[in-house]
């Protein structure tokens, strides 16, 4: 079959065969009619999200839906070239190159500087208010002004700093602006694990090896059962403390953002993770499950286990050729005593198909403990790895809170609102098309339907291209625009210019903001959701300013040539003062 060409009417047959029409079809991945019309035609190359989610709507078999991604991934739209999304320049900064020692951010106070990588610079610091030490990392500019990095750094972070462990280093606090971005995470003072391997070729003693799978392991488990995937597992992510506690740090956010360490191996695109660590489908670009960190875990062990790392590579490709064809070399080779019972288990772990690895990494913990003590002359090692068991889950239930994207994976029942909203934002035939109004009473779901259910679909390309739009939130307050600008800020390239003056001087600074932040792509856009939109009234003292606010936005989603969406939320019984005032 010509998947290049064939790959629509694949779609469409098989939802033929289950009797699902579009709009059914659609309802189930959770995505806009007007998406599948597209993918079915060969107009539309679909996120990868999506494509995984058709193929779980139409009963495609486990074994076959890597092949089935590839191929709807690999769809060349028949529209005429797309402008691509330009990566801006990094402008002279401070951040990477002098030492900022001695400097505030945001009430950090940052004293000495204690790693540099390619990726951004720490520093440790010190939060006076709460009196508390801290690591700040601050991610150099060429990547916290990379546009996929602005559209996806918020959402990450967010999810991240939900994740709570004993052995998960916490984020207190992140941030970004034009020229970087910022995250506060816990200050752990006993090195890494890398430096600590890097301090002679012997392997580990067993007791320290046991306490970082059961540490790391107890981690890693939490963060799956939360739904999210580490990436970049490896020894440097591996945080002690004085006691050689374990803990595991670097979640997400930025893995797949170019790090010089990352070079380009397959198809001209990057490998997720750090190429020595990185599981065979990280290099392929295939779905990531969390077999993907047990593979990266299993290399980690190797390491402590040997003393040496387990392929001898100087670059990307050669890694590329080791993880994806090699196997494992024998462990009783470098340990002779424990080689013969771990090797199972780790060739096991690293099994190049991820469906012949471990379902879990409590699975892993549990097999490496059995094949320990199966040796003899290892005797009964004075730490056993604890493990959480794999039943144990979080609470889905939220009680009054509103559920927020980070609660998405929790947040059903709502598909064929969600479908709804995303069909009225996508109906260009509709009069005011780029404003959504979600309006209903106290407590109806509003923020929850368009923060769980709304946003998340433009995300994963619920929309024709939204999975590449940039999105932000505010609360209005009493000083909305301080706020609107706050919030353009955060997926700004360039800051733009002070929006108070703006303001006052036309109705069209909205939407003049707009046009600067993004990137020169016309598909590209904002969406920017103005949150308990009745504070308007409520807050706002200022009528003038007000009317100003409103204004912008009516001129912003009613210009021919906006690339701007506005959706807001909003209580019931203040529609009639929004009516009157527009």
């Amino acid at each position: 079959m010509n998947q290049q060409n064939d790959f629509g009417a694949q779609i469409k047959d098989q939802r033929g065969w289950k009797g699902l029409t579009q709009a059914e079809l659609a309802r189930r991945v959770a995505c806009a009619t007007i998406t599948i019309r597209k993918i079915e035609a060969n107009d539309l190359r679909p996120s990868a999200q999506i494509a995984e989610r058709i193929a779980l709507a139409l009963d495609v078999p486990e074994d076959e839906r890597i092949d089935f991604i590839r191929a709807a991934r690999s769809i060349t739209p028949h529209s005429p070239g797309r402008i691509p999304t330009p990566t801006p320049t990094p402008t002279p900064e401070e951040i990477g190159h002098a030492d900022l020692s001695g400097r505030a951010i945001r009430g950090y106070e940052l004293a000495d500087r204690i790693g540099t990588g390619g990726f951004g610079v720490v520093y440790r610091a010190t939060q006076p208010l709460v009196e508390r030490q801290v690591a700040v990392k601050i991610i150099l500019p060429k990547y916290a002004n990379d546009p996929d990095f602005i559209r996806r750094f918020e959402a990450e972070a967010r999810l991240v700093a939900r994740l709570e462990h004993p052995y998960i280093v916490p984020l207190y606090d992140y941030w970004r602006e034009p020229g970087a971005a910022y995250l506060i995470m816990r200050l752990l003072r006993g090195g890494n694990l890398h430096q600590r391997i890097s301090q002679n070729a012997d392997p580990q003693p067993i007791d320290f090896v046991l306490g970082v799978l059961d540490q790391v392991g107890a981690a890693l488990h939490a963060a799956h059962r939360a739904g999210v995937i580490h990436r970049d597992l490896k020894p440097s992510n591996v945080l002690l403390d004085e006691h050689d506690n374990a803990y595991l740090s670097d979640f997400g956010i930025a893995k797949q953002f170019g790090s010089p360490e990352l070079d380009r191996v397959t198809g001209g695109e990057f490998v997720s993770g750090s190429p020595a660590y990185a599981s065979p489908e990280q290099f392929t670009m295939d779905p990531l499950r969390p077999q993907a960190d047990i593979y990266s875990l299993a290399i980690l062990l190797y390491e402590m286990l040997c003393g040496t790392h387990p392929y001898d590579c100087e670059t990307p490709w050669e890694y590329y050729i080791k993880h994806t064809r090699s196997p494992l070399p024998p462990l009783i080779g470098c340990n002779p005593i424990l080689g013969a019972a771990l090797d199972p288990v780790l060739n096991k772990a690293t099994a190049k198909d991820p469906l012949d690895r471990y379902a879990d990494v409590p699975g892993l913990v549990a097999a490496f403990q059995e094949a320990l003590s199966s040796i003899p002359e290892l005797g009964t090692p004075t730490h056993l790895p604890t493990v959480l068991p794999p039943e144990l889950i979080e609470n889905p239930y939220k009680g009054l809170r509103p559920f927020t994207e980070a609660d998405q994976d929790d947040y059903f029942g709502q598909e064929m609102l969600v479908q709804a909203l995303l069909g009225r934002i996508s109906d260009e035939e509709v009069d005011l098309s780029r404003f959504l109004a979600v309006v209903g009473p106290s407590g109806s779901g509003k923020s929850s339907v368009v923060k769980a259910g709304l946003i998340p679909a433009l995300r994963r390309g619920g929309l024709p291209g939204s999975e590449n739009w940039f999105i932000v939130d505010m609360h209005p307050g009493a000083h909305p625009v301080e706020e609107l600008e706050a919030a353009l800020l955060k997926v700004a390239i360039t800051p733009p210019e002070d929006l108070q003056t703006r303001f006052a001087d036309s109705t069209r600074g909205l939407l003049r903001c707009a046009s600067r932040i993004l990137p020169e792509d016309p598909d590209v856009e904002l969406v920017l959701v103005i949150d308990q939109f009745e504070e308007i009234f409520t807050l706002v003292a200022d009528e003038s300013l007000r009317d100003l606010f409103l204004e912008n936005i009516v001129t912003a989603v009613v210009d021919p040539h906006s690339r701007l969406r506005v959706v807001i939320t909003m209580r019931t019984d203040f529609l009639d003062k929004a009516l009157g005032d527009i």
